[in-house]
């Protein structure tokens, strides 16, 4: 298991003790330990969230940093990061899904696209939809928080789609 060291002490018997959380998602603390009961890695954590599209089929996804890695099929989906731990100078990203479950840790670079929406990655696609629907929204953005108009306007045109986003709720828009 990999643990963060979030504190030092010495005690009165000038033995180091550190305090540590589980690098798992929950960070649940764990308490304090002597410095000799672990062995530390040169390394560190930020906290910091984002937005990943998955473009592999064969995503590496670690419980760990230092657990051997299994393939999991993620391809198309917008997962986000919460964290970012630099191990031996290789960046990991904790990622979660939409229904806030940790699914363990990705190197950068390995069949992500980093984003800065949870909107995701754009895909380009040609074809041809037509609204079905009056009155649901248009938005500008992928906050949803910026209105366009709606649909009533369209309601049985057709249209042409040049592309798509697979939203990090799990939904695709077009």
């Amino acid at each position: 298991n990999v643990y963060r060291v979030t504190n030092r002490a010495k005690t009165s018997e000038n033995r180091e003790m550190i305090q540590i959380v589980q690098a798992d998602g929950n960070n649940s603390e764990l308490g304090w330990v002597p410095e000799t009961a672990l062995s530390l890695h040169n390394g560190s954590y930020v906290t910091k969230t984002g937005y990943v599209a998955v473009t592999t089929k064969n995503l590496s996804v670690q419980p760990d940093v230092f657990t051997a890695a299994k393939n999991q099929n993620f391809n198309g989906k917008t997962l986000q990061y919460r964290e970012i731990y630099t191990v031996n100078k290789k960046e990991y990203y904790a990622l979660y899904n939409n229904q806030n479950q940790f699914l363990g840790f990705v190197a950068k670079g390995s069949g992500l696209d980093l984003n800065t929406s949870p909107g995701g990655k754009y895909y380009a696609k040609s074809s041809y939809g037509t609204f079905m629907q009056k009155g649901k929204i248009r938005w500008n953005n992928f906050y949803f928080n910026s209105v366009r108009g709606n649909t009533t306007s369209y309601y049985g045109k057709t249209v042409k789609i040049k592309g798509y986003y697979q939203h990090f709720n799990g939904k695709t828009y077009y």
